[in-house]
């Protein structure tokens, strides 16, 4: 993404901010690098807000009788819309 070769053997303290914005670091390269996409890509930020606005995660094991209890869920879930009528989303 930066065009670096290999990774820096000490990976604190990355500043992943420009000049003259408020001072940004991690001790990750990788972290470094979806901080950077997260603060710099509005299409990123409003998939995320999205995401977490309108998705149900359930998780766990679900035995017969459970699933049955699973699947009422997801059929009520289903009769809400967002503002745009589109059905909430779940998985």
């Amino acid at each position: 993404m930066w065009d670096l070769k290999g990774a820096p053997r000490d990976q604190k303290n990355l500043y992943i901010s420009f000049q003259h914005q408020p001072i940004i670091t991690v001790d990750n390269l990788e972290v470094a690098q979806f901080i950077y996409i997260l603060i710099n890509s509005e299409k990123l930020r409003d998939v995320i807000k999205e995401v977490t606005s309108k998705v149900v995660l359930i998780l766990g094991r679900f035995t017969k009788e459970r699933l049955t209890v699973l699947k009422a869920l997801q059929e009520l879930l289903r009769q809400y819309r967002d503002d745009d009528g589109r059905p909430s989303t779940y998985l």
